[in-house]
């Protein structure tokens, strides 16, 4: 499993926000159902400047 993320849906022109790669996830555990909650674990931190770039504004 993969993880790739985008900050919002669309860009300021209206286009859609590309993806950004985070990296391999490994499987943690998962519970319930209807919704279903997955816990994942990422191979490798996201660097700094990625994780900047992905929060949304105003936090």
């Amino acid at each position: 499993m993969h993880l790739f993320v985008r900050r919002s849906k669309k860009d300021g022109k209206g286009n859609s926000s590309p993806f950004v790669y985070c990296g391999p996830l490994t499987y943690v555990s998962s519970t319930g159902e209807k919704p279903m909650t997955v816990r994942w674990k990422l191979a490798h931190p996201v660097p700094a400047r990625i994780q900047a770039a992905l929060t949304p504004a105003g936090e």
